[in-house]
């Protein structure tokens, strides 16, 4: 996922963009999941683009049957932002079941 940050600050200054993820079902995935971050530092009004890459295998459970992790298909909400309670950028993303070998 991408996004462009900004800082606004007079000062120059540092920031964490972190991408979150939960599954829409609630009895799924109950809790945001921190899939990756960016640490980035900017001049004062200064913008630029942060890419974040997500290992899926964050999003899975693992399945002590199976032997590996599962991601369950569905429906998921993702966003962007400093924190958990400071999300800025949200959006919907359909994903397919998934296996990860043990």
């Amino acid at each position: 996922m991408s996004t462009r940050v900004a800082y606004w600050l007079i000062i120059a200054g540092i920031l964490a963009v972190s991408i979150v993820v939960r599954h829409i079902d609630p009895t799924i995935m109950a809790r945001l999941r921190l899939l990756g971050f960016e640490r980035v530092e900017l001049p004062a009004g200064a913008s630029r683009a942060v890419s974040i890459t997500a290992d899926p295998r964050l999003l899975g459970r693992y399945d002590t049957a199976a032997g590996g992790r599962h991601i369950t298909g569905g429906a998921y909400r993702v966003a962007l932002g400093a924190a958990a309670d400071d999300l800025v950028l949200r959006g919907d993303a359909d994903l397919a079941e998934r296996r990860f070998g043990s």
